[in-house]
């Protein structure tokens, strides 16, 4: 199935007023707009650890829970030493 991939810091709506946009703002809408049957990331899971920011580039998966993404996934790929998961959102419901 042909989906795109987010590598994203946050998932969150641009407010109305246009402040604080997100790093990504609108990934969700713009993967809509696109026709992406799916929009896929590979988040970790930090398990309540602050980690460096050179790690969590990949986000976390909490965030992506939050906005619908279901996990799918244990990839062999790794993170600040934490398994990175697929994760994904069916835009075709």
């Amino acid at each position: 199935m042909p989906v795109l991939a987010a590598v994203v810091r946050r998932l969150q709506p641009v407010p109305s007023d246009g402040r604080r946009p997100g790093t990504a703002p609108g990934a969700v809408d713009y993967a809509r707009k696109a026709g992406a049957p799916a929009l896929e990331a590979y988040p970790i899971d930090p398990a309540s650890q602050r980690l460096d920011v050179a790690f969590s580039y990949v986000g976390f998966i909490p965030m992506f829970e939050d906005v619908g993404f279901q996990q799918v996934i244990e990839t062999d790929a790794h993170s600040a030493g934490r398994p990175r998961i697929l994760m994904r959102l069916d835009l075709d419901e």
